[in-house]
C-alpha cells in the first residue's frame, strides 16, 4: 500500500465526523507507516517536516502529500518552530540564518542573521505574529515579526547559550532553557526576567502547554515529567517513569490527559490530575521521538527514531 493512501486510513480515523468522546487509555496502534526521517511534527499532528541536506521538505498528512520544499540554508539547520496553528514554520541553521515559511506554500516571509555564530534555538508564538531566537554565542534572545523580521526587542540571558525557546499561550511570556541549565521565564513586553528555576531542569528538549495555556509539561534529563502552572511558575506534580530521562511531553486537548516519551523507547499516558501514568502505549519506540495529539483528541502522532510514523486511536 502506498504510503498516501496508508496514512488516509490511519490518520482520519480521527476525522472531525466522528463526535464520540474518546478516552486515551484505550488507544491502540491503529497503524505504522515508514520512512520519515523527522525531528519537526507540527502542534496538532498535521504536517511533519523532512531535513534533507539544507533543504526542509514539508509533508502535508491531510492531503496525503509533499506540500512544498523549502529551500535557501547554506549549511545544515539546528532547530526549527511552528506557530500554534501550523500556518507558520521557522528554521534556524549552522549558516547564522534564521528563516520563517508559510507552511502551505513555502513561501519565505523573514529572512535574518540575528546572532553572532548561529542562533541555537528558534520559536513562533502560537499566533504566527512573532518569532525569538537564542543565540549560541552572544547570550542573546530576540524576538522579531514573523512577517517582514522587524526586530521587536532583544534582551540579554545571563545563562549562556539557548538550548529551547518558547512562547506561552498568550504571548506575553518566553521560556528559555540555557547552557548553565536553568530554565528561565522572561516577560516579552521589556524583556525582564520574571523567575530562574535552577537545577531543577538540565537541557529540556521540548515545552508542551495545555490548551488554555494555565499549565506546562517539560521533561527533565532525570526522569521525570515536570508539571508548572503558568501563572506563578510554581510546581504542580512530577510524572515519574522514564529510566534515564524524559524527552517529549504532550497534552491532551481536554486537558486530562498527558503523553511522554524518554530514553527508556516507551511511550507513556499519564492522568494530569493525580500524576498516575495510565498506560504505557508502546516500547521500543527510540529515545528521540516527536509526538502530537490531533486537534479533535482522537488520535495520537509519533514519528519514532526508527522513522516510522504511528497512529494511536480507538479502534472500532
Amino acid at each position: 500500500m502506498k504510503l498516501a493512501a496508508a496514512l488516509a486510513l490511519a490518520l482520519w480515523c480521527d476525522s472531525s465526523w466522528r463526535k464520540e468522546s474518546v478516552d486515551p487509555s484505550k488507544f491502540e496502534l491503529l497503524h505504522s507507516v515508514g520512512s520519515w526521517k523527522s525531528r519537526s511534527l507540527s502542534p496538532a499532528g498535521q504536517a511533519l517536516a523532512v531535513f534533507a541536506a539544507n533543504n526542509v521538505r514539508l509533508v502535508d498528512l491531510r492531503k496525503q502529500k509533499d506540500d512544498c520544499v523549502m529551500a535557501g540554508n547554506t549549511a545544515p539547520i539546528h532547530d526549527s518552530g511552528w506557530s500554534r496553528d501550523g500556518r507558520l514554520f521557522a528554521t534556524c541553521g549552522y549558516d547564522g540564518s534564521v528563516r520563517v515559511w508559510e507552511a502551505a506554500t513555502g513561501k519565505s516571509l523573514a529572512l535574518l542573521h540575528p546572532h553572532t555564530g548561529y542562533a541555537c534555538a528558534v520559536a513562533l508564538s502560537a499566533d504566527g505574529k512573532f518569532a525569538a531566537t537564542g543565540g549560541s554565542e552572544d547570550n542573546l534572545v530576540r524576538i522579531f515579526e514573523a512577517s517582514g523580521g522587524r526586530e521587536v526587542r532583544s534582551f540579554q540571558s545571563p545563562g549562556g547559550a539557548t538550548y529551547a525557546l518558547a512562547f506561552t499561550m498568550d504571548g506575553k511570556q518566553i521560556l528559555t532553557n540555557h547552557a548553565d541549565n536553568t530554565l528561565r521565564i522572561f516577560r516579552t513586553a521589556d524583556g525582564s526576567e520574571v523567575t530562574s528555576l535552577r537545577g531543577t531542569t538540565g537541557y529540556v528538549t521540548s515545552f508542551g502547554f495545555s490548551k488554555d495555556g494555565r499549565t506546562l509539561a517539560h521533561p527533565t534529563p532525570d526522569g521525570p515529567v515536570v508539571l508548572l502552572e503558568t501563572s506563578e511558575w510554581k510546581e504542580v506534580r512530577r510524572f515519574e517513569g522514564h529510566p534515564g530521562g524524559s524527552l517529549q511531553a504532550a497534552f491532551h486537548p481536554s486537558g486530562r490527559w498527558l503523553t511522554s516519551t524518554g530514553q527508556d523507547g516507551t511511550l507513556r499516558l499519564w492522568e494530569v490530575a493525580t500524576g498516575k501514568m495510565a498506560r504505557i502505549l508502546a516500547s521500543e519506540m527510540g529515545n528521540n521521538c516527536r509526538l502530537s495529539f490531533t486537534a479533535d483528541g482522537l488520535s495520537l502522532v509519533v514519528i519514532g527514531t526508527d522513522e516510522v510514523v504511528r497512529i494511536f486511536g480507538k479502534k472500532k
